[in-house]
C-alpha cells in the first residue's frame, strides 16, 4: 500500500494572502472614493487613528510588511471601514508620511530650545531642520520608522517615492539658499554643502538609533555648521542624560 503524501507547508503563503488582500483592496475602492472627513470631526478622529497607527507598525517592520487588515486590526476598526478613508495601501503610505512630516512641522516650531529660535534668524530651513532633530532625541520610533521608509522609497515602485524625491529637492534647495546668504559661496557650492549637510543629519539618525545613549544629534549638527564656518552659539537647554555629551561638544 502506497504511503500517503504529506501535505507540505507552501512557502511564502503569508506574503501570498498579503498579496492577495492587496488586490482585492484595490478591486472594491475602485468603484468608490475615499471619504474626507470635516476637520474635528469623528471620522478625522478615526482617519488620524489610522494614520498614527501604521506610522506605529511602520516604525516596527517597515510599511512592505505591515498589512491594511493587521493597521484596521491595531486600530480597533474593520478592514471594511479603513477602506472607507484609504481606497488602498498605496494611499495609507503616502498619508502617513504627510502626516508625519505635519506633526514634526508643528513640532519643530513649538520647541522649547532657544538656541534654534533666532541662532540663524535669516533661514528658517536650518532652524527647523535643526529643531526636528532636538524633537527627534524624544521619539525614535518616529526616527525608526523615517529610516525605514526613506530606505524602501528608493525602490521606483514604491508609493512613497516620489514624495521622498520631492521632499529632499525642497529641503536641499532651501539650505543651499540659506547657506548663499550666510556664506561666502556660491550657489552650486551651497547645493553640495547642503546636500553634505542633510546626508549628515541621515546618518547620524542611524547611529543614534543604534547607540542612543553616545550619541547627542543635536549637538553634532551644531557642530558640523561650525565646521562649515557659521557662528552658531552652544544650546541653552540640553536634552536630558545628554548633557555631558553637548558640553564635551561645544569645548
Amino acid at each position: 500500500m502506497p504511503t500517503p503524501l504529506r501535505k507540505r507547508p507552501i512557502v511564502g503563503a503569508a506574503r501570498h494572502d498579503q498579496t492577495r488582500d492587496e488586490d482585492e483592496d484595490r478591486r472594491r475602492s475602485d468603484t468608490r472614493a475615499a471619504v474626507t472627513p470635516r476637520p474635528g470631526s469623528k471620522g478625522e478622529r478615526t482617519r488620524n487613528r489610522i494614520l498614527d497607527t501604521a506610522l506605529e507598525l511602520f516604525a516596527h517592520s517597515g510599511s512592505n510588511a505591515v498589512s491594511l487588515r493587521s493597521i484596521a486590526a491595531k486600530a480597533g476598526i474593520s478592514h471594511s471601514g479603513l477602506l472607507r478613508y484609504f481606497n488602498d495601501k498605496e494611499a495609507l503610505v503616502l498619508a502617513a508620511i504627510q502626516r508625519r512630516d505635519r506633526l514634526s512641522i508643528i513640532a519643530m516650531k513649538d520647541t522649547e530650545d532657544e538656541t534654534f529660535q533666532g541662532a540663524l534668524p535669516t533661514n528658517d530651513a536650518i532652524s527647523l531642520l535643526l529643531n526636528a532633530t532636538l524633537e527627534n532625541m524624544q521619539q525614535p520610533g518616529t526616527v525608526a520608522m523615517f529610516v525605514k521608509l526613506s530606505a524602501e522609497a528608493t525602490d521606483h515602485k514604491h508609493p512613497a517615492h516620489d514624495y521622498f524625491v520631492r521632499r529632499y529637492s525642497v529641503l536641499i534647495d532651501a539650505i543651499a539658499d540659506a547657506f548663499t546668504h550666510l556664506m561666502s559661496v556660491t550657489h552650486e557650492e551651497a547645493l553640495d554643502d547642503a546636500r553634505r549637510f542633510v546626508a549628515f543629519i541621515d546618518g547620524i539618525q542611524i547611529q543614534w538609533l543604534l547607540d542612543p545613549k553616545s550619541v547627542d544629534m543635536a549637538s553634532l549638527a551644531l557642530d558640523y555648521l561650525r565646521h562649515l564656518g557659521l557662528d552658531v552659539p552652544p544650546r541653552r537647554h540640553e536634552s536630558a542624560g545628554l548633557d555631558q555629551n553637548s558640553r564635551r561638544a561645544d569645548q
